[in-house]
């Protein structure tokens, strides 16, 4: 099966979603995955997350804007796929924090025991100090997904353009129509058919041809 024929989206809007959706699979698949690759790789483990997320957003923009022919059509479908993301590990936070509420306060309470002054931590201050968070990384994800879209969109317009002028191409050429072979205006048209038509036609052409020549020495 060739990946390239796979339909995902006919516009800007359900490239990003769709895109959008398969970012947020990868995402969580990697998230299981990446202590082990921390143990190899250290703190570029990170990195890596952001850069999937400049990859999805390129993706997404390279197929809207080859669609389209428009860089903003990328930045687009690019700036949706970060969202959708987004949204959805953000509203998985949500249910694991109020799942775990007593637990992630205590927590923070721990930590903050050892600063000073020594502040009593409620279960207001977790969700506060978590959505404060969750607007950060939407920020964060959105300007890494756009500069990915913004690049996209740039190749897929490219690709749109080659396309449009390949499709010119193909319908400006035509065949060449064969051409039938000029017949002697001299010669008579002979036929083939089965009652001898042809035959009789050569012999009357012949005697008429003999009939001329007498005609012109009598004349001499």
């Amino acid at each position: 099966m060739n990946l390239r024929n796979i339909r995902l989206g006919s516009t800007p809007l359900t490239i990003g979603l769709i895109f959008g959706l398969i970012l947020t699979v990868v995402l969580i698949v990697y998230s299981f995955i990446a202590p082990y690759i921390g143990q190899v790789l250290g703190q570029i483990t990170n990195y890596i997350e952001l850069a999937l997320l400049v990859i999805f957003g390129l993706l997404a923009a390279r197929r809207a804007s080859a669609l389209t022919g428009k860089i903003s059509s990328g930045l687009i479908a690019g700036l949706l796929a970060g969202l959708v993301y987004s949204v959805i590990a953000s509203a998985i936070s949500l249910v694991s924090i109020f799942t775990n509420l007593d637990a992630i306060r205590q927590q923070f309470q721990q930590t903050a025991n050892t600063q000073k002054p020594i502040i009593h931590v409620t279960n207001a201050m977790v969700i506060q100090n978590e959505l404060i968070l969750m607007v950060y990384t939407l920020i964060l994800t959105a300007l890494l997904t756009v500069a990915g879209g913004a690049l996209g969109g740039y190749f897929g317009k490219g690709r749109a353009r080659l396309a449009a002028a390949k499709k010119e191409q193909e319908e400006a050429f035509t065949p060449p129509t064969p051409e039938t072979p000029a017949q002697d205006d001299d010669e008579p048209a002979l036929t083939n058919n089965s009652n001898g038509t042809g035959t009789g036609t050569r012999r009357s052409a012949a005697s008429r041809r003999s009939r001329n020549a007498r005609r012109n020495r009598n004349m001499n």
